[in-house]
């Protein structure tokens, strides 16, 4: 038998716990943390990470649905208007979902090993897949069939872009080049290499076209954020972003200004034009893993080896809302206009 003292001693345990088990609720934060919240509406996003899933957050950062997942990580991300979205991901496999009723309408296994990169041309007719073994293959959009394929990289291509009109594909890779491809249509598209730049002294981790189709950006390894004439390949700017490494880039709407994300974390801002800096937004926990920004140019949204999808308010110039996404890291975003 318990005797009294026993008993309050039990008593004031007991409560003790209770304390200590409301504490813990009530201080986790939730899976849609809008920490520094503005109070503005924000832009609809769409992210996937290395738990494989697909998820779509809505205006009030809340989760809206799951749109679907891969077998493994998905590695990026590319809208088709507002109706349609591409997946692809370290399953090898390249998706297509419908954003009207969340169907998956094709799927395409499309590399043996996995998948970095895509890109679209501008009729929306050829997808361009960059492989981790150094490919680039070419697939009708519509109904799925391969057009071709190219032995482009020694590394993976880890990011690609389309011209504006077209004619000419872009690719950045693990080997530290950037290389330039002709793309011949007709029955059968077929690349056709053009020109090759030493672009790095380590991996070519992204690359951004600026709206003018003039300049690219592109982003590495080594540290360094670098601008490009299109046309003939000279430097313009070199500019030293971080010490540990640089992962994502990519230019406003306006051709103004270019976004960063590098492995320290930062989300910075730069003259698109003159490679100064102009500002930091915040930081991840972790590395900055991708980028996008909103039509308008109001919002930067990043993510993170944090898990987290970050919004980065312009108007403001701090962070607007973040959200604990995903179970792994955040591999990619975008921004549905």
């Amino acid at each position: 038998m318990r005797t009294r003292a026993s008993l309050n001693s039990y008593a004031t345990l007991s409560a003790l716990c209770l304390a200590l088990l409301i504490g813990v609720v009530f201080t986790q934060p939730s899976r849609a943390d809008a920490a520094g919240s503005l109070g503005e509406a924000l832009p609809v996003v769409i992210s996937a990470g290395a738990d494989h899933d697909i998820k779509r957050w809505d205006v009030n950062g809340k989760l809206e649905s799951t749109l679907g997942s891969h077998a493994d990580a998905v590695n990026a991300l590319l809208l088709v208007g507002s109706e349609t979205l591409i997946s692809v991901g370290e399953d090898g496999a390249c998706k297509i979902w419908s954003l009207t009723d969340g169907r998956m309408t094709l799927n395409i296994d499309a590399a043996k090993g996995s998948i970095l990169s895509l890109a679209l041309s501008p009729d929306k007719r050829i997808v361009a897949l960059g492989t981790g073994a150094g490919k680039i293959s070419l697939w009708d959009r519509s109904t799925g069939r391969k057009y071709s394929e190219s032995d482009a990289h020694s590394d993976g291509v880890r990011a690609l872009r389309f011209a504006s009109d077209g004619s000419l594909l872009i690719s950045g890779s693990a080997d530290r080049q950037m290389r330039f491809w002709k793309v011949m249509t007709g029955a059968k598209a077929a690349l056709d290499y053009q020109s090759n730049i030493s672009a790095h002294d380590e991996a070519v981790n992204g690359l951004s076209l600026s709206p003018d189709d003039k300049t690219i950006a592109t982003i590495s390894s080594d540290g360094y954020l670098k601008t490009w004439q299109r046309n003939g390949g000279g430097l313009i700017n070199r500019v030293k972003v971080c010490d540990r490494g640089a992962a994502a880039v990519a230019y406003s709407p306006d051709g103004k200004t270019l976004a960063t994300g590098d492995e320290e974390g930062r989300v910075r801002l730069w003259n698109g034009s003159t490679g100064a800096a102009v500002s930091t937004l915040g930081s991840h926990e972790r590395a900055v893993t991708c980028l996008a920004w909103s039509s308008d140019g109001k919002y930067l949204v990043s993510g993170g080896a944090d898990k987290t999808v970050r919004y980065w308010s312009l108007d403001k110039g701090k962070q607007a809302a973040r959200i604990t996404a995903h179970d792994g890291a955040v591999k990619a975003v975008v921004v549905l206009q």
